[in-house]
């Protein structure tokens, strides 16, 4: 899910940590992924990383 700010512009992402057993906090907590750590990341080992919504994963 897109982290927004004022100006509409997507800042982060977040995402759900799964626990030592996999399984996804029932809670519904998660982290904030900034953009500018994604942006290091696709530099870092050139590749483009896209986001999906694995609900609607068949």
């Amino acid at each position: 899910m897109p982290v927004f700010n004022r100006n509409g512009e997507v800042i982060g992402v977040i995402t759900e940590t799964p626990d030592p057993e996999g399984d996804y906090d029932k809670f519904g907590y998660g982290v904030a992924i900034p953009m500018e750590y994604i942006e290091q990341l696709e530099n870092e080992y050139d590749r483009k990383i896209t986001f999906m919504d694995d609900i609607n994963c068949v």
